[in-house]
């Protein structure tokens, strides 16, 4: 099972280096950019612990954050009542939540979408999106680019982190299922402090990645039109077979 709550628990450690608030200043540079008037109420699906929600909470938008686990749910609400917003987070599926046309802008980051594995949940989650929003709403996500999924494919990563007193050690065994598009790993993680070992589990993951042709049908397939497609949080660049992540701005047709 992907995402249970050992895993949940230390989600934010293994991403402590991620920097939330330059990506929801993005975020509001593509606000300003291509959304007329600006959004007050966003969806966030594919929340996670609530990394993009919580800050974009505190700059005054209205947020719900939908998630599928339960336990990267629980972490999400916690941190909110720590940091005294109000934010509805809720234990839903992308492909299933339903809020028809209550959204000026549906966002789904750092790879979400990629957790949707099969053609028929992705569609539905696409669609999903188009009727949570209002017209004229934005639909922003970013995907795993299927060139680079191949190309640079390791078998093998390890990645060690140390916070306080603890120190943790992730290894990632990684499968390529090329004729899937799919990448299935299984986390190993170890949990120290003072050379004792406090937690020690696993957690399967499997991810889609995708190609940029097939994301613009998909679109296209479900009432968008794609307004751009860049390198994650750089609206300037280009996507090229080098580019891992890649994001896209839709809006609902009229």
């Amino acid at each position: 099972m992907a995402f249970e709550k050992l895993y949940a628990q230390y989600y934010d450690l293994f991403y402590k280096d991620k920097d939330y608030q330059a990506e929801c200043d993005f975020l509001e540079q593509v606000f300003q950019r291509f959304a007329h008037p600006i959004p007050r109420r966003i969806l966030d699906m594919g929340c996670g612990t609530g990394g993009h929600a919580i800050p974009l909470a505190q700059r005054g938008y209205q947020m719900v954050g939908i998630d599928l686990s339960t336990h990267m749910i629980e972490k999400a609400r916690d941190k909110a009542e720590t940091a005294s917003v109000d934010i509805s987070f809720l234990t839903e599926g992308m492909h299933s939540f339903r809020a028809v046309g209550q959204f000026d802008a549906v966002i789904s980051l750092f790879n979400a979408l990629d957790h949707v594995l099969t053609d028929e949940d992705l569609l539905a989650t696409f669609h999903n999106a188009y009727m949570n929003l209002r017209e004229n709403g934005l639909f922003i996500f970013d995907f795993r680019n299927g060139f680079p999924s191949f190309s640079s494919y390791e078998p093998h990563r390890v990645k060690r982190i140390t916070h306080d007193r603890l120190e943790i050690l992730r290894l990632s065994r990684n499968r390529l299922n090329p004729v899937e598009q799919l990448f299935e790993t299984e986390y190993e993680v170890i949990v120290m402090q003072n050379n004792t070992v406090l937690h020690h589990f696993h957690d399967k993951q499997h991810v889609r990645f995708f190609f940029p042709l097939e994301i613009k049908r998909y679109l296209r397939e479900n009432g968008f039109d794609m307004l751009k497609m860049c390198p994650c949080f750089d609206l300037n660049g280009a996507v090229d077979e080098s580019v891992w992540n890649i994001l896209v701005v839709a809006r609902k047709k009229a």
